[in-house]
């Protein structure tokens, strides 16, 4: 259990709000950053005496702090939204996630 600081971005050339391929050549992106609380079991397998592997998984809840979304026409940058979150995106998120060591 504990808190993490994520930022999830993504970037495409299609236009977020249709699904259409922007057809002036446009970039869309969204810088995201979320507050997440995973509450993950973990199990540790020994491999050798020196080696061992860990697992962990489980769910987590997240809550969407702050983010930019933007378009790039060239080289010029347009922020479409200061905040994400208030305008197009939902502030919580909640999931499965695993990482193995």
């Amino acid at each position: 259990m504990g808190v993490m600081l994520t930022n999830k971005n993504w970037e495409t050339p299609y236009y977020a709000h249709i699904g259409d391929k922007d057809k002036l050549g446009n970039m869309w992106s969204a810088n995201l950053h979320y507050l997440n609380i995973p509450i993950h079991i973990g199990y540790m397998m020994p491999v050798s005496k020196k080696i061992s592997l860990f697992m962990n998984a489980g769910p987590y809840w997240g809550v969407g702090l702050f983010g930019k979304y933007t378009m790039t026409s060239g080289d010029k940058d347009t922020t479409i939204a200061e905040n994400i979150f208030k305008d197009y995106l939902k502030r919580f998120d909640c999931g499965i996630g695993w990482n193995r060591y």
